[in-house]
């Protein structure tokens, strides 16, 4: 089974304290990238929640992003004395002597800076553990979506292969019929250009002539070659894992063959099969890019 490298994964746990939303998200990539936004005091988990993505991921860029509520924050938070009798004595000052009448609500005061201070809350291990399993939810979550994308990529490059292979067993035909057509042709350019010069037409001359431009223009190495990159590609396929690089060296050798009948071709009716063929690969290598 093969897995795309597009996916999003979302997972929501709770303790009496703390509230832990984890989502992950799925982007194609080269390589393996990870990169995670964590709230202050639980960066130093992201070694730790590198390593369990890596363990389910081959490939592609991974976003996450953690949130942490703590239930008990408005345990955290203290006035300080010293502050508020600071601020009320520089206020009521500045009152007395400007002889302006105003009332000063406790919320002005708190909004000072300096009188609210916000304590650290300790990152224990309940909540590291709590993380953990949050992650490790919506990893299965995001694996779960790349695997069902995987099973729709599989589904049309599949179909995709089968038409290559309808297209191949066809080109073959019309380049025999082409190759006699061009033989015969060619011959009669010969024979014609040898007696239009005064020079006696040898068969065996003709026929050397003929052998050096059908040889520039015989395809079948490559068609057996094509025969062949399709039957990899299926093998790949069958095989499943982290095939993508595979893939891609096998359609861009695919086209590689698509582009040398092309230059080799002799006929309108290859050239235009060609065009099919090669557009029909370029689907495949668009599909093959987001594969793991």
């Amino acid at each position: 089974m093969i897995h795309s490298m597009t996916g999003f994964g979302k997972a929501i746990g709770e303790t009496s304290r703390w509230v832990v939303v984890a989502e992950l998200r799925s982007f194609n990539g080269r390589g393996f990238k990870f990169h995670a936004n964590l709230p202050r005091g639980l960066t130093c988990l992201e070694p730790r929640l590198r390593a369990l993505v890596r363990e389910r991921v081959d490939r592609g860029s991974i976003e996450l992003q953690v949130t942490a509520d703590d239930k008990e924050a408005y345990k955290t938070v203290r006035i300080l004395p010293e502050a508020v009798r600071e601020y009320c004595n520089a206020i009521g000052k500045a009152l007395a002597e400007s002889g302006l009448d105003l009332a000063v609500q406790v919320g002005d005061i708190t909004e000072l800076p300096g009188v609210l201070i916000e304590e650290k809350s300790e990152v224990g291990e309940d909540l590291s553990q709590l993380v953990v399993q949050v992650l490790s939810e919506a990893l299965s979550n995001m694996v779960a979506m790349r695997r069902a994308e995987g099973a729709v990529l599989d589904r049309e490059i599949r179909g995709y292969l089968s038409r290559l292979s309808a297209i191949s067993r066809r080109l073959a035909e019309i380049h025999a019929a082409a190759t006699h057509e061009y033989q015969e042709r060619l011959r009669s350019r010969f024979t014609a250009a040898l007696a239009a010069s005064g020079v006696p037409a040898q068969s065996g001359d003709i026929n050397r002539e003929l052998i050096y431009y059908m040889e520039r223009t015989d395809i079948s190495e490559e068609l057996t070659r094509l025969d062949s990159h399709i039957a990899q590609f299926i093998s790949f396929l069958d095989r499943g894992g982290a095939i993508g690089r595979e893939l891609e060296f096998v359609a861009r050798e695919m086209l590689r063959e698509c582009n040398t009948i092309s230059d080799k071709s002799v006929s309108s009716d290859v050239d235009e099969t060609m065009v099919e063929f090669g557009g029909i690969v370029e689907r495949i290598r668009e599909q093959v890019a987001n594969i793991e």
